[in-house]
């Protein structure tokens, strides 16, 4: 049921790597998946004790590399096997330092500190309702004037995508023309404000 690597790891003094031949669904794995952990199993152990702080951690990192390569490639191991165990395993000792594969990408969001953020900063309605008269109201001086430009540029803006005005507009993001459209954008929106 469980392979070992290296079988005398005892006599060895060294961690085991403990991999079942069966994945979580009931499958068997491909042997030769197990065998390509073999000439890797000194660097698996290292990594996981470097990324994850405990070496105890290589057998639940490998063994779910494995499971997972066995379950995607199947006898379609490559030329580098032993390099796609090592590289899947390294990202879930990551997942394992982060907590998740969510906190690993960075997307953990705790709800306490988000709980708190929102207590501590009480929102300011009447500043609120304001901000959006003025876009409101600069909209449609836009639009009276016909210049449906200057009402693209405020939305790009208030949608935080002012990066995308050069693509908007067709120009070219580093050139003389996105700097003509810039001035051009900008002088139309201070007339806007000049005239309310």
């Amino acid at each position: 049921m469980y392979v070992v690597i290296p079988p005398d790891h005892a006599e060895r003094g060294v961690v085991p790597i403990c991999i079942s031949d069966v994945d979580h669904e009931g499958r068997l794995v491909v042997p030769a998946w197990i065998e390509a952990v073999k000439p890797i199993a000194d660097p698996l152990r290292s990594m996981a004790a470097v990324v994850t702080g405990d070496v105890h951690n290589v057998s639940q990192v490998t063994e779910e590399a494995v499971h997972s390569l066995s379950a995607k490639h199947g006898e379609k191991l490559g030329r580098q096997p032993s390099s796609q165990v090592y590289a899947s395993a390294r990202w879930r000792a990551q997942e394992i330092r982060a907590g998740s594969c969510r906190g690993r990408k960075g997307l953990e969001v705790e709800f306490r500190d988000m709980l708190s953020d929102c207590v501590r900063a009480e929102p300011d309605f009447a500043e609120a309702i304001e901000i959006r008269d003025l876009v409101d109201r600069l909209r449609a001086k836009a639009r009276e004037i016909g210049r449906s430009d200057l009402e693209t540029m405020i939305d790009l803006y208030l949608s935080e995508a002012e990066d995308q005005i050069p693509s908007v507009f067709g120009v070219s993001p580093n050139s003389r023309e996105r700097n003509t459209l810039s001035q051009r954008l900008y002088r139309g929106i201070r007339s806007l404000f000049e005239s309310l």
